[in-house]
C-alpha cells in the first residue's frame, strides 16, 4: 500500500491535549482534487498509519463582496483514539497533490448564510505548517480557540492564493499578544484578505507583518471583532499617553506601517470594526474606544 509515495512536499506539526482516555479526537481534514492521494499521520503515541486523502466535494458555497463564489467542503476531519489523557505532538506529511487541509471538525451555516467553523480545543500549538501544494488556507486554523503558534512559526505555504476566514476565531475563548512577525512573509499571491483574522485573539501586530502582501487589494472585515488592542492603555495616565505613547512608535497596537507595501489596496472596509471588544483602556487613562 505505501509503495513508492513521495511526502516530501509536505510537514504539518502540532501538539494536541486530551483529558480523557480512550477520547476520540479530531486531528485533521486534508482534501485532494486528484482521483488518489495520501498522507501519513503519526499520532505521537507511538502509532502511525498512512491515510487516503478524500477527493474535494465542494457543496457549499459562499460569494465575496466582489462576486466570487468559494466552495466549501463541510466535511469531517481524521480521529484518532487516544489510549491515555495528555498532549501528544502529531506529524502529518501528504503527498504533492494534496490541495486543502483545515483543523475544525466541521462548518455550520448560519441563518445569515455564513459559515462558522466547530470549535476545536484540543490543538494547543502550531509549530510547523509547509506545503509546496496548498493554493488555499480558507478556513484552515478557523475554530481553534485554544492553539497557540511557536515563536519561528512561518506559513511555508508560497502558493496560496487565498486566505479568507483563515484564522476565525484562533484564540477566540482567550487572548495572546501577537502572531510573529514574519508567519506570513512567504505568501505573496492573495489579493484579497476577508475576514481572515475574524474574532481572533491577538492583542497586537507587530511592524511588517502583511509586508509581502504586495498584490492585496482589500481587507475586508480582516480584523474584525478581533481582541486588538484591548486594554492596551489600561492604567495609563493622560499625561503619559499624550507624552510617550502617542508619539513612540513602539507603543502602537497596530504599527503605522501596516499597509505601506501594498500599493494596490483600495479597500479597507470595517478592517478594524469593533476591535479590542470596544475597550482600549479604563477611566483612568481617559482612551476609550468613542476618543
Amino acid at each position: 500500500f505505501y509503495g513508492k509515495v513521495d511526502l516530501s512536499s509536505s510537514e504539518v506539526k502540532f501538539k494536541i491535549r486530551t483529558t480523557q482516555a480512550n477520547e476520540r479526537d479530531p486531528v485533521a481534514m486534508l482534501r485532494t482534487a486528484a482521483e488518489v492521494a495520501r498522507a501519513k499521520v503519526n499520532y505521537g503515541d507511538g502509532k502511525e498509519e498512512m491515510v487516503v486523502v478524500p477527493t474535494y466535494n465542494g457543496s457549499e458555497s459562499w460569494t465575496d463582496g466582489d462576486g466570487n463564489t468559494h466552495y466549501i467542503d463541510t466535511g469531517n476531519t481524521f480521529y484518532h483514539v487516544y489510549e491515555t489523557a495528555g498532549d501528544y505532538e502529531i506529524t502529518i506529511n501528504a503527498e504533492a497533490n494534496v490541495s486543502y487541509a483545515r483543523f475544525c471538525e466541521g462548518l455550520n451555516k448560519t441563518t445569515q448564510g455564513y459559515f462558522e467553523p466547530m470549535l476545536n480545543n484540543y490543538i494547543v500549538e502550531l509549530s510547523k505548517f509547509k506545503s509546496d501544494s496548498l493554493t488555499s488556507l480558507d478556513y484552515t486554523f478557523a475554530g481553534l480557540s485554544q492553539a497557540n503558534v511557536t515563536a519561528d512559526f512561518k506559513l511555508e505555504t508560497p502558493k496560496v492564493e487565498t486566505m479568507d476566514v483563515a484564522f476565525y476565531g484562533f484564540g477566540e475563548g482567550r487572548e495572546f499578544e501577537a502572531f510573529p512577525a514574519d508567519m506570513l512573509s512567504q505568501i505573496t499571491k492573495p489579493t484579497g484578505l476577508r475576514g481572515t483574522f475574524f474574532r481572533a485573539g491577538l492583542k497586537k501586530l507587530l511592524p511588517g507583518f502583511l509586508d509581502s502582501f504586495f498584490n492585496l487589494e482589500t481587507v475586508f472585515e480582516c480584523f474584525k471583532n478581533s481582541k486588538l488592542g484591548k486594554g492596551f492603555y489600561q492604567g495609563v495616565y493622560p499625561w503619559d499617553y499624550r507624552d510617550k505613547h502617542s508619539i513612540d512608535s513602539a507603543y502602537d497596537f497596530i504599527p503605522v506601517s501596516l499597509f505601506w507595501k501594498n500599493p494596490k489596496l483600495k479597500d479597507v472596509s470595517h478592517c478594524f470594526n469593533y476591535i479590542g471588544e470596544g475597550w482600549f483602556g479604563n477611566l483612568t487613562s481617559d482612551y476609550n474606544a468613542y476618543n
